[in-house]
């Protein structure tokens, strides 16, 4: 039975196949390997590693090289974003970057919480 991560927590689906649940503007790389159930916040960064990525990943993360950063640079992704919406005749508006932005604060303690455990794995991982 497949479990899927919710605010921290592992839940049971119920089901024995379910695909990933991808947020907004997210990107993935070709050949990034999403396990079953994998829940990724909006706008995150996912490049491939050769293995499996994490199973939740949180909103304005980056996974690369199997390292879990953070996306801190709204503007940025803003802008991207405006690009993409553009080419497929939409227009990131004021009240999509206020949502976005209070998103990121919302999300910002899971978030670093997420990270520091990341990296306390891998600095396990060293030793």
């Amino acid at each position: 039975m497949v479990r899927v991560s919710v605010n921290g927590q592992r839940i049971a689906t119920g089901r024995s196949k379910i695909g990933s649940y991808i947020g907004d503007h997210t990107k993935t790389g070709l050949g990034a390997l999403l396990n079953t159930g994998t829940s990724v916040g909006a706008f995150a960064n996912l490049l491939p590693s050769g293995s499996l990525l994490p199973q939740a990943i949180p909103s304005f993360c980056q996974v690369a090289s199997g390292q879990l950063s953070e996306l801190w640079d709204l503007r940025k992704l803003f802008q991207t974003a405006s690009k993409v919406m553009s080419r497929r005749a939409r227009t990131l508006s004021d009240a999509h970057r206020d949502f976005y932005f209070s998103l990121f604060e919302a999300t910002a303690t899971r978030r670093q919480k997420i990270l520091r455990e990341a990296e306390m794995r891998r600095l396990r991982r060293r030793v």
